[in-house]
């Protein structure tokens, strides 16, 4: 398992979300909706957590859209809320 060094602009494991994923929950979150509305939806939709697991929690969303990924993806959401 190769991880990126600090030198390379990433630390830690490679995201396991799919992007479409992310990108679903970083919509939600900047739509304004609570983690635990957002865990809702997406167990609803039987969409699985990064992990593999069934169930979401809002620790799951919470961690996700502290990742580098997630908090550009929200950053996006929002701006797309904002032009609105």
């Amino acid at each position: 398992m190769s991880w990126a060094s600090p030198a390379q602009g990433r630390r830690g494991r490679p995201r396991q979300c799919p992007d479409e994923v992310l990108a679903r929950v970083a919509r939600l979150r900047a739509a304004g909706a609570r983690l635990t509305d957002i865990c809702s939806d997406m167990n609803a939709a039987g969409i699985a957590t990064p992990g593999g697991g069934r169930t979401w929690w809002p620790s799951h969303v919470h961690r996700l859209l502290r990742t580098v990924d997630g908090e550009q993806q929200l950053a996006l959401a929002r701006t797309e809320v904002a032009d609105r």
